[in-house]
Formats: C-alpha cells, structure tokens, sequence
C-alpha cells in the first residue's frame, strides 16, 4: 500500500486502536501489533509482548506500510515506548534476521517522526550496531530512521547526525544518507525551516568540505544533500555554488557542485524557478568544460532541466544545444585498445558522454519540440544509427517518436533513415559470437523492426520506394519476415489497448 490507500488505513487505524484500547477484545491495540508484525517474525513472543526473531516471506517494500500502522497503533495507544524498546531490543539481539531489524527500525523511524524518543537509553546503541555490524540493506533503514526521528526532537538528533558526518569515519555513507532523509522532510508536519535553520550553516559546510570526493556514488549523495538543501533557501545557496564552481580547480568539485544545482532543479518544494533562470545558464555552460566527467555530469544536469523545467531553456538552447549537438560524435582520441589475456579489447571512454547527448536530444523531443531545427536534429539521429548498441536502440526509438511528433518531416528523410536501417537487418553477428551476442544482435533488429512499422504509418508510405526496399529485404529472409509478424502484432496489440484506455486514436495499418 502507499499514497492516499496507505493514508486511509492508517486512520482507521488510529480509530481501532481508540476503540480496542476501552475492550477487551481482538481490536486491542497489542492484538493488532502482533497480527502486523506476524509476516516478519514467529509466532512466539518475547518478555515485551511483541513477536519474535526469525523469518519472513514479506517482501520489504511493504515494511514501510506495515511500519506505518504499527505506528499509528502504538502513537494512539499511548504504547509507543514500549513498542520502541521492544525493537531496539530486537535489534540488538544477534540471532535477529536482517528483516527483523529492518523492520524495527522502520518502526522506530514512523515513531519518532512524532515522538521524542532521546530518552531510549540504547537507542543509539543500536544504531551503531547496525552500522558496524549490518548488511546494507538494513544499514539503508537504518539511516533512514536517523534521519527521520528528527521530527520527535529537531535539537537533539540533527547535531548529532551532523557532528557524525563532521567525524573522518567509515560510516559517512550512510550518514550522508540520513541527513538527505532529513532534508527532504523539509518542510513538514514536524520539521520546519526554520526549526533546523541553527545548523544549516554546519551542514552546508561539512558538505562542502566533502565535495571532492573521488568516488562518483558518494559524490552523487553530496551533490544531492546540497541540491536539497539550496531548494530551502536557493536566493542564499545558490550563488554559493556558483561562487564555488567557478572557483575550483578540481574536476570532482565542478561535479559535485552541478549535480547539486541538479536536485534543485527537480526539487518541487518551493518556487525556485526566478532565482535558477539567470543561473542555470552558469551550470549549463559546463557542457563545454574541457574535462569529459565534468561534461557528461553537465548533460545530465541539461537532461533534468529538459523535463523538468524546459522553461528555463527557452532563451539559452540556441547555445547550448550545439554544445549537446558536439557530444553526440564519436571522438578517436577516447578510444583505447586493452589487452585482455590474447585478446585485444576496444574501451570508448566517450560512449557514456555520448549516450547521455542522446538522452537529451529525446527529452527535448518531448519538451522543446517546437524550439528544435527537426531537419539537423534528424541528421544527428541518423548518425546515432551507425554508433554502438544503446545508442541505436535509442535511435530507433527517436524515429517513431519522430514519426508522431513531425510526420511530414520524416517523410522527406525516410530514405536517410531507411539505408541505415537496411544495412542493421542485413548484419550478422560473428562467426564466433556468443550467445548473448546474437541475442542482443536480434533485439537491435526487433528495435529496427519496430521504427519500419512506425515509418509505414507516415502519410503515403505506400508510394515510398525506400521502404519498399526495406520490406523487401524483410520478406527476403524468413527469420527476418517471422520477426516482423511478431513485432507487428505486438505493436497492434499495444495499439488497440491504447485506443481502448481513450489515450490516443488507434491506427495499425
């Protein structure tokens, strides 16, 4: 359950536990604890009441539901400690499963969002037990709940999670990860801007210290942590990053401070769009950055702009778009050849820049469309067509959206489209390929296969000698012509459930 079904329950569950609480009956609220809690733990039960140790079969997304209720029960109960207790012991008990803790610690976390829970004597006790000694499924939930306790005593938990991110130890990950729990209740029902505004200023700066991080996954979470936070107070923050991009020398710095202005972006909390519309083109011109990592950080910065915010491109993409237009080439100098024990191996280290520039170019198809050249954006699908496996079968995907988007324009490129698309279905695979080659080999083709079907629905397609050629060379080869009728009925199927949910009139000719 989530969203407003999950919302639902849980009020008619507050109203149970008032209801349970006067009799004596199934309807008491530690009946209906046990009866939550019985996926996750055995039937016994410990000197606290509540079930015990070791098994279940519930999947864990459901844990954040089930923690919910078990919540409301406890809060309106007014059985809330004990509850609380009873799983900090259950977490630090050593014969506890992974998913016994997870879900003590997912209903700590649903607790102290309400409840000051700084008089549990072990509390942090166990947070540290299940950072040095858990698995990181468990030690995710548990920053999660560090984060999210906040709300029960804002002056006591958040310096702590602070002066832990302060402190050179190997639990930084997942501190980082608490405090982006934290930031993101930002605003809410019990934290306020202006509750944690007294330590803004130190979490900004533990962050900053940190930018420069050598390994991207940390330096995504930095950049994350500091992108929400900026969404607080964006006409204060905001310069601060541009101050620093600027500045810097340092390549991971320049990433992480993009990739933060990125979480603002697509941070919908506050109207933030006036302040990021002159400085969005500061972070956007780092797509002509001379350091590759530092480009592609740029293009997905563009990327979530694009649909997010395409607004704030509107004045800027005549120059920025030949800077995403530049990324899509393939670059000689970013291929290198490996040795592989007797084998020579090919790396392209311009692929993943690349293949980013297309994403893009197929965001814009759907936010900027009518901003776009759609004759030299075509030149550049067309392109892709010849480059590696993902960018092709994102390609083909370009052409049927091409053909619902600008039919007519299609139509007058449909031979530049088609010899590309004649040679892909004409390739083999090689003589000593392996069998996931020749797999991805025929998926390419089914992609290929797709993109003719949607080029058959331009406007007299029947007169169009290109894909006449094509459908030749379909029909010509038997594994080929099966795989047409396969992918045509799929699409025609596609097709009439479409048309029968009212989303868009069904053609399948």
């Amino acid at each position: 359950m989530q969203g407003s079904t999950l919302t639902a329950v849980v009020e008619a569950i507050k109203i149970l536990a008032v209801i349970g609480s006067k009799d004596d009956t199934d309807l008491k609220p530690t009946v209906l604890i046990k009866r939550f809690l019985q996926p996750v733990y055995e039937n016994t039960l410990n000197s606290q009441n509540i079930p015990e140790v070791v098994f279940s079969a519930t999947h864990r997304q459901g844990f954040f539901g089930t923690a919910k209720c078990v919540a409301a029960l406890a809060l309106a109960s007014g059985t809330d400690a004990a509850v609380v207790a009873a799983c900090i012991t259950d977490i630090l008990t050593k014969d506890s499963s992974e998913n016994v803790k997870m879900i003590s610690l997912a209903v700590i976390a649903e607790i102290g969002y309400y409840s000051d829970l700084s008089s549990q004597p072990k509390l942090q006790e166990a947070f540290h037990f299940v950072f040095e000694n858990g698995k990181d499924d468990s030690k995710t939930f548990a920053a999660m709940a560090l984060g999210k306790i906040c709300g029960g005593n804002v002056r006591k938990f958040v310096p702590n999670i602070i002066a832990e991110l302060e402190n050179e130890s190997q639990k930084q990950y997942v501190i980082l990860n608490a405090l982006k729990e934290l930031i993101h209740l930002v605003p809410s029902e019990r934290i306020s801007i202006e509750g944690i505004a007294p330590f803004v200023d130190r979490m900004w700066n533990s962050l900053l210290k940190r930018a420069g991080s050598v390994e991207e996954g940390y330096r995504n979470l930095l950049g994350e942590c500091l992108g929400k936070l900026t969404a607080l107070e964006p006409v204060r923050f905001v310069p601060l990053l541009i101050d620093v991009l600027q500045k810097t020398p340092a390549v991971q710095v320049r990433c992480t401070m993009i990739t933060a202005i990125k979480f603002t972006v697509s941070d919908e909390r506050r109207a933030i769009d006036p302040v990021l519309k002159d400085a969005i083109g500061v972070f956007l011109g780092f797509l002509n950055d001379p350091d590759l990592t530092v480009r592609r950080t740029a293009l997905t910065l563009f990327n979530c702009v694009a649909h997010n915010k395409p607004v704030l491109l509107k004045d800027k993409l005549n120059v920025l778009l030949p800077l995403v237009y530049k990324e899509t080439c393939i670059k000689e100098e970013l291929i290198r050849e490996v040795e592989m024990g007797p084998f020579k191996h090919e790396v392209d280290d311009g692929l993943d820049c690349r293949k980013a520039a297309y994403e893009c170019l197929y965001t814009l198809l759907d936010s900027c469309l009518d901003q776009l050249n759609i004759f030299e954006f075509m030149d550049y699908v067309s392109r892709g067509l010849t480059d590696h496996y993902d960018i092709k079968t994102l390609c083909f995907l370009f052409i049927r959206r091409l053909v619902q988007s600008a039919p007519l324009s299609v139509t007058q490129r449909v031979d530049q489209f088609v010899v590309e698309i004649v040679k892909l279905l004409q390739s083999k695979a090689k003589p000593n390929a392996v069998k996931q080659e020749h797999e991805k080999n025929d998926e390419l083709k089914r992609a290929a296969l797709r993109a003719v079907h949607s080029l058959t629905l331009l406007p007299e397609s029947d007169k169009s000698r290109s894909i006449a050629e094509v459908m030749g060379t379909i029909k010509a080869v038997p594994d080929l012509a099966a795989m047409w009728e396969h992918v045509k009925n799929e699409l025609t199927l596609t097709a009439v459930a479409t048309h029968a949910q009212g989303d868009v009139p069904m053609d399948t000719n």
